[in-house]
């Protein structure tokens, strides 16, 4: 890992500028070390329905418009929230929250589970199998050989596979899984590589965990899933609003999940 990483647990000063995916240079602003009151509200709506301990992101995907509401589940041994944006400020869990939701207004989800086993052992033929299961982008271990490797810079090489016609390039960060698909080399280079400039200055969660990045719309966007596991509690942040910036955007969510 770089030393130039900033551990999410404490005050993070600005980000350095990095390329996006498509290409233009911008200021990225400080990951927030409090948490939206939109956050709080759904916090406080779940903590008498289940047994987890509470974490959540302070850091929130941007919204083209509207105003950022919540609905929530809770389980004794799950809790979910899910981000909308909306015409109008909504109190947590009001029912007019779907009807009211702006288009493709869902902004993003968050929560936790408790599984009934932990991880097995790295190295295992299963080891990554629970955090697969439950995230909705990864596009599946490549079951074919490796067809090259690719310089992302900062010192990673991904693998570079070829699967049903797409190309998938994956590389691992320390206990991290690291994958991102799409049609073509150059469009999965390009959404790869914020990636990895993220990781350069940021910690993800100190856990076993995968990061699973899904090209839409001809490389042009793109939606993201991040689970990791902590013993049997596996977290989770996904935004399902398909962006350029989208797999940037989820890796700060990640980065900056913290305890309620």
């Amino acid at each position: 890992m770089s030393s130039r990483k900033f551990s999410a647990g404490v005050g993070i000063s600005t980000m350095a500028a990095m390329v996006l995916v498509t290409g233009s240079a911008f200021a990225a602003s400080p990951i927030p070390t409090t948490f939206n009151p939109t956050v709080i509200q759904a916090m406080q709506a779940i903590r008498a329905h289940t047994t987890l301990a509470l974490n959540a992101p302070t850091m929130l995907p941007n919204r083209p418009s509207g105003y950022l509401t919540a609905m929530t589940a809770a389980l004794p041994d799950a809790y979910q929230v899910s981000l909308w944006d909306t015409r109008q400020p909504l109190h947590v869990n009001n029912p007019a929250i779907l009807q009211d939701r702006m288009f493709e207004g869902n902004v993003a989800r968050f929560g936790a589970v408790r599984l009934p086993n932990p991880m097995p052992a790295k190295g295992s033929p299963n080891y990554l199998r629970a955090l697969e299961q439950h995230n909705p982008v990864w596009a599946g271990g490549p079951p074919v050989a490796a067809i090259g490797r690719i310089n992302l810079g900062d010192g990673i090489q991904a693998y570079r596979y070829l699967v049903d016609g797409q190309t998938q390039l994956d590389w691992a960060e320390g206990d991290w899984t690291i994958q991102v698909a799409g049609r073509s080399l150059a469009m999965a280079e390009k959404a790869a590589v914020p990636v990895v400039h993220l990781l350069t200055s940021y910690y993800l969660p100190p856990y076993p965990g995968i990061y699973a990045v899904r090209l839409q719309d001809r490389g042009q966007t793109a939606i993201t899933s991040i689970d990791w596991m902590r013993g049997k509690v596996l977290s989770y942040v996904t935004n399902d609003h398909a962006s350029a910036t989208n797999p940037v955007m989820t890796g700060r969510m990640a980065v900056s999940w913290r305890s309620y």
